[in-house]
């Protein structure tokens, strides 16, 4: 368990560092340029719409997951609403 300030704000600074520590999976660097650029948009609040397509068996879900994992916790204690489409 992570108790130092200063590792709490690391993690909570970097969405790949949040996800490799707080659920064991370490996003591919195409994975982590995605989640990356999706949180610059939210935190910037520039209202882009990102479409993201990955190749079968790529990880789309990890990176999802990774994504919606640090938005909940970095807005835990804020009203906010996230909105995801998946077409099937």
């Amino acid at each position: 368990m992570i108790t130092d300030k200063t590792s709490i704000k690391r993690l909570l600074y970097d969405p790949c560092a949040f996800s490799a520590e707080g659920s064991k999976i370490k996003l591919r660097p195409y994975q982590s340029e995605v989640v990356k650029r999706v949180i610059d948009s939210i935190l910037n609040e520039y209202g882009d719409t990102v479409v993201v397509q990955y190749p079968r068996q790529s990880g789309k879900n990890e990176a999802q997951a990774a994504l919606e994992a640090y938005l909940l916790v970095l807005y835990a204690l804020f009203p906010h609403q996230i909105v995801k489409f998946s077409p099937t």
